[in-house]
């Protein structure tokens, strides 16, 4: 391999690292109880907010353009879905995607949080949020509706997962929430700006019930 191949191939590899980390998510995230959590962006919505992109904008280096094989790699990432929650009682049934992909929004889909645990970690957390009002994007605005035994479903890796609704409560609005959840389960915490209290946030609590 000659030299001028090395050096494409460094500079490619470079090029991959440094558009990875820009479709990284559009805000900041933590969990109070595992850690704080900030919900600056939970705010309910009226209208769809969508970013677009093209090849064309995706970045140059030294006037070598992105290897298609790359992009293509980029476009698998953000188009895979992660996982799938469902939730029969409030007409939910939607995709997941990865934590770095631009799919994971709060202004185009329902999001996981950095903090996140997958399904099947035990006594893990899978934390997921979402708008609520009356935009296309509000996909949580009936989560308010969710009562105790309810069932929430989470199809990740083949198998799924059936949380039940412990309980839920609200939480001032300050930039950050609390989850209150027992380690000893498995969890699924949902999390909205409450559609009735404009000054609260509305967190749900589900432990797993079974695994199909």
């Amino acid at each position: 391999m000659n030299t001028d191949n090395i050096i494409k191939i460094i500079t490619l590899l470079v090029l991959l690292i440094l558009i990875l980390e820009s479709i990284s998510l559009t805000f900041d995230y933590s969990v109070i109880s595992e850690k704080p959590v900030t919900t600056d962006d939970y705010k309910p919505v009226t209208t769809n907010s969508r970013q677009q992109y093209t090849k064309d904008s995706l970045p140059e280096s030294n006037n070598i353009k992105i290897d298609e094989s790359i992009q293509s790699f980029i476009g698998m990432l953000d188009n895979t879905p992660l996982l799938t929650i469902e939730i029969e009682k409030i007409n939910i049934l939607k995709n997941v995607y990865q934590i770095g992909s631009k799919e994971n929004n709060v202004d185009k889909n329902i999001t996981i949080m950095k903090e996140s645990d997958m399904p099947n970690i035990k006594n893990g957390n899978l934390i997921l949020g979402a708008h609520s009002g009356t935009g296309e994007v509000a996909y949580f605005t009936d989560l308010i509706k969710l009562q105790s035994q309810d069932e929430v479903i989470i199809e990740y890796d083949s198998k799924k997962y059936i949380y039940e609704i412990e309980h839920q409560y609200d939480a001032l609005k300050s930039g950050r929430i609390t989850i209150r959840r027992d380690y000893n389960k498995t969890t699924l915490t949902l999390f909205t700006c409450n559609p009735t209290k404009k000054d609260k946030n509305l967190i749900v609590i589900a432990y797993l019930k079974e695994i199909n």
